[in-house]
């Protein structure tokens, strides 16, 4: 199936167009953009997903998502940054935002094996047939993780063809390696070194960008201890709950601490009891 890019919007009877308000932060420079970004979604459906990304209180945003059945949405245009690759950095580059098209697959992301099935983070249940067990590359124990379906796979090439026709693009990286130990998508269970390999290398030289030693390092990470963990908007017992309570093992940045709270983000950002959370070294 050929893919055109016109006026910087996929071209296709199979896209949707769902273009997102106030979620861009300005167009790119004439020789931008050079770079693909992919990401899990870690949410529980591609509706989900499109509903998050175009909710005002969400800051982040991205170009494409692409679902489980191959459907396709487009949030941006691929002339404007967008907010998905947070606090990154390539070679000398940092704020891998400015440089880079996020590409976001409808995928559950890491999975805790329990007696009903294999569990998201939110609580959804996946089968065995949709599991990969592997080990990520920045890590050395392997863990279950949501694997992605051959149609994905298909429509991820194609987009990345497309991207490369239109655009001087030289380098495909996925989330993992421009925020290493801050984030893990889009996994081992992604074929990420299988879809470069579909490419001419054009990333002889390393991206212009200057080497900032001052970039603060990625927040800290913790796991949950408890079965379950009431995640709130302030750091009070009573505040407001945010969206579903974490899980045992789930994996958190931690971002701040107030007394005997930690604010922590995942899919969302807000305050549990720092005695809940188990530090990771």
């Amino acid at each position: 199936m050929a893919w055109k890019i016109t006026k910087h919007l996929l071209n296709n009877e199979m896209i949707q167009y769902h273009l997102l308000k106030g979620k861009d932060h300005g167009l790119f420079p004439d020789h931008l953009p050079d770079t693909i970004v992919l990401h899990y979604t870690a949410l529980p459906s591609l509706q989900k997903a499109t509903a998050v990304f175009d909710d005002p209180q969400t800051r982040a945003s991205a170009h494409l998502l692409i679902g489980r059945d191959g459907a396709i949405i487009q949030l941006l245009p691929f002339n404007r940054i967008a907010w998905h690759a947070g606090q990154s950095r390539w070679q000398k580059r940092q704020d891998i935002n400015r440089y880079g098209i996020g590409i976001e697959l409808d995928n559950a992301g890491r999975l805790l094996e329990t007696a009903k099935g294999y569990q998201a983070w939110w609580g959804g249940y996946y089968p065995e047939d949709e599991v990969y067990f592997g080990t990520h590359r920045h890590e050395t124990i392997p863990y279950f993780w949501h694997g992605y379906t051959a149609v994905q796979m298909e429509t991820v090439t194609e987009i990345c063809r497309a991207l490369y026709s239109k655009y001087d693009i030289k380098w495909i990286l996925g989330h993992e390696e421009i925020a290493p130990g801050r984030k893990s998508d889009p996994g081992p269970a992604f074929p990420l070194d299988e879809i470069r390999s579909h490419f001419d290398d054009r990333s002889a030289h390393e991206p212009e960008g200057e080497n900032d030693p001052s970039i603060p390092s990625p927040p800290k990470r913790g796991y949950v201890l408890p079965e379950r963990l009431n995640i709130r908007s302030a750091p009070d017992a009573q505040a407001q709950l945010q969206g579903e309570p974490l899980l045992k093992n789930n994996i958190v940045d931690i971002l701040g601490e107030q007394q005997q709270w930690l604010q922590v983000q995942t899919t969302t950002v807000g305050w549990v009891r720092k005695e809940y959370i188990q530090i990771i070294s």
